[in-house]
């Protein structure tokens, strides 16, 4: 009996059963600062990677890629190219300014599909991160602070307390305050860095000094230490610690502190004299039928006694 041997040929068609597959982790992790450029193409152009298929060519492996349409895609565009040597890449494009403060995170979808049929895609999730570039400046509270302060206030003594923001992060929108070169007397203050607590710094003196007009800046710790500028005003309350002396001339005076006057006396002859001991010393002369408001102290003259030639005044303060 005799055998015969018969070649046979299978050919297996290919069944697009595989979707294609990125090599890289999900999702995809990527880091564009904010002071990208859109359209640069050194800067804001970024390499994503690229999907494979074990399905049998041509339509069943050749893939195809597009960002899935969202939110965010407005704010890039996919390139793809494809040359013999190089193959295909893939590239993200920045397209809009990004801003950190408005938004960090960007979250974008990369879909890779096949050209079998039907088609059979994957997705690659995203995530841009955006960082952060010194790109605010620190904004006080309020454009001026003014406030007041007695002359005996304690070395030490909280005055007022300027506070600034800056929406950047990290040291970029850390702030530090610090007076400006502008202001006489900044020297009587000083001013806490970090929390911008102004205290007296040294004994105030309202005859010296009633008014301080003070710069302050707050300046972030990002690169070129962006400033903002605010104005204190520092008003000195005079204080009741000094008591008046009083001087007699020009008039007679008696034992019972009372001053006679020659009548008839003119408008505005001397009656008395105060002094005050408040630096500069400064003499005060109360005249007749007049009466003065020097250094919180009102001096009255009031008719005690009279006759025919002389006027007797009493003299009376009252604080």
């Amino acid at each position: 009996m005799s055998s015969v041997s018969v070649l046979a040929q299978v050919f297996v068609n290919d069944v697009n059963d595989k979707p294609p597959v990125f090599s890289v982790s999900s999702p995809l992790r990527l880091a564009v600062s904010e002071s990208t450029v859109p359209g640069n193409p050194a800067m804001s152009t970024f390499q994503l990677p690229v999907a494979t298929d074990a399905d049998a060519p041509p339509a069943n492996n050749a893939v195809s890629y597009r960002l899935k349409p969202d939110v965010d895609s407005d704010y890039f565009r996919l390139i793809v190219t494809t040359n013999s040597s190089a193959g295909t890449e893939v590239r993200l494009s920045l397209v809009r300014a990004l801003d950190r403060e408005t938004s960090a995170v960007h979250r974008l979808t990369l879909v890779a599909a096949d050209g079998g049929l039907p088609p059979r895609s994957t997705s690659l999730p995203i995530v841009i991160e955006v960082e952060d570039a010194n790109d605010n400046r620190p904004i006080f509270d309020r454009p001026a602070y003014d406030v007041g302060v007695a002359e005996t206030a304690a070395v030490g003594t909280e005055v007022a307390v300027v506070r600034a923001t800056d929406a950047d992060a990290g040291p970029n929108g850390r702030v530090r305050y610090r007076f400006s070169g502008r202001g006489r007397g900044r020297d009587d203050f000083r001013l806490d860095r970090t929390s911008g607590a102004v205290v007296v710094g040294r004994r105030l003196d309202f005859a010296r000094q009633r008014e301080y007009r003070l710069g302050v800046l707050a300046q972030d710790e990002g690169p070129g230490g962006v400033a903002s500028f605010a104005l204190l005003t520092v008003r000195v309350r005079d204080v009741n610690d000094h008591a008046p002396v009083v001087d007699v001339h020009s008039a007679a005076s008696t034992d019972d502190d009372c001053v006679t006057v020659q009548v008839p006396s003119p408008r505005g002859s001397a009656a008395a004299v105060e002094r005050s001991e408040k630096p500069p010393n400064v003499i005060n002369v109360c005249t007749v039928y007049q009466k003065f408001v020097i250094n919180a102290f009102v001096i009255f003259v009031n008719v005690y006694y009279f006759n025919k030639r002389h006027m007797k005044f009493r003299k009376s303060f009252v604080e």
